[in-house]
Formats: C-alpha cells, structure tokens, sequence
C-alpha cells in the first residue's frame, strides 16, 4: 500500500468524521424545532431505522468477510450506525467524541494492517514460516 493510497484514505475518514458531527446536529436540532409533531417523530424513527440497519450491515461484513482491510470498512459502517444511535438517544457528548475518535482508531487499525503485512512479507522473503 502506497503513500497516496493512505492518503485518501486519511482523507476519507476525516470526510467521513465531519458528515457524521453534521448528521448528529441535523438530527438533534429537528426535535427543537417542531415544525409539526409528527414530522419529527418520523423522522426519528427512520433515523432509528437507518442506525439500526448499519449496525447490522457492520457487524455481518466483520464477521463475514476475510479480508483485514474489508473488515475496517465494515468497522467503520457499524461505528456509522452506533454513532447515529447515540445521538438518537441524545448523549451528544458522547457522540461528539466517538465522531472525532473513531476516525483516528481507524487509522491505527489501518497502520497495524500494513505494517504486519510488511512484516509477513519480509518474512517470506527470509524463508521464515513461522507467524
């Protein structure tokens, strides 16, 4: 993995942090305004939906999928759903800080993964099998 692959990776991820702050206020901020009642009860409820959905979706591709790196994204999927969840049930400071958190220990998910195939690949060259 080169250099400019992590860097849109890197780049992603911080994307993917800021929509997730912006999400939380959006929906946060829908209940404080009603406009009509039932309008933001459904809108609650799908946002439960959706939340629940990709936590589902998260947990079945850890746990079905082979590849490190598939596995990260599908990480990132459940921590999506878990996030949406959490601000659901109103903890903004508790999702304000998974928001800006999660993206870094993705990153260090994502440096652990290189860097033990580095060092499965330079053991194969030196002829050592053992793991």
């Amino acid at each position: 993995m080169d250099l400019k692959v992590v860097s849109i990776v890197i780049l992603a991820l911080v994307g993917l942090g800021l929509i997730r702050i912006i999400v939380g206020a959006c929906i946060n901020g829908i209940p404080q305004i009603q406009a009509t009642e039932g309008l933001s009860k459904d809108i609650i409820k799908i946002a439960s939906i959706i939340a629940f959905a990709l936590m589902v979706i998260g947990a079945f591709g850890i746990i079905f999928l082979k590849k490190p790196m598939d596995k990260v994204i599908m990480f990132t999927i459940l921590d999506a759903g878990f996030i949406l969840a959490v601000v659901l049930f109103k903890y903004l400071d508790v999702a304000m800080f998974a928001a800006l958190v999660d993206p870094l220990s993705t990153l260090v998910f994502i440096f652990a993964i290189v860097k033990i195939n580095e060092i499965r690949k330079k053991k194969l060259e030196n002829g050592d099998l053992n793991d």
